[in-house]
């Protein structure tokens, strides 16, 4: 795989987990814990924030970051659309780089 791809790769992987914390935040956003429930229990049922960064050799990836705010869904509503058009992006990028492989190959054929 070739550097356009593996960028691409981890451009779709980072909105598969950008997607994967929304969507576990929009579950949990409605959860009510007993006064008593443990310090791990509560926790679990924080909210993430997903922080996009840069990796090493380019790409990108996603890390989760808890937070003690509660669920904002129209944060959330934010973060599915982001996702969606990341992977639409990444999966053209793919597409393209394809494109030009196919077209290299057909040259030099």
């Amino acid at each position: 795989m070739n550097s356009v791809t593996s960028i691409a790769a981890s451009g779709m992987l980072a909105a598969e987990r950008r997607l994967e914390i929304a969507a576990r935040n929009v579950a949990n956003a409605s959860s009510t814990l007993p006064q008593s429930a443990p310090d791990q229990v509560v926790a679990a049922f924080n909210a993430l924030r997903a922080d996009q960064v840069e990796t090493q050799g380019g790409g990108t990836a996603v890390n989760a970051v808890p937070t003690n705010e509660p669920v904002d869904l129209t944060q959330q509503a934010v973060d599915l659309t982001i996702a969606r058009y990341t992977l639409a992006a990444n999966a053209n990028v793919m597409r393209a780089a394809a494109k030009m492989q196919k077209s290299v190959l057909d040259i030099t054929a």
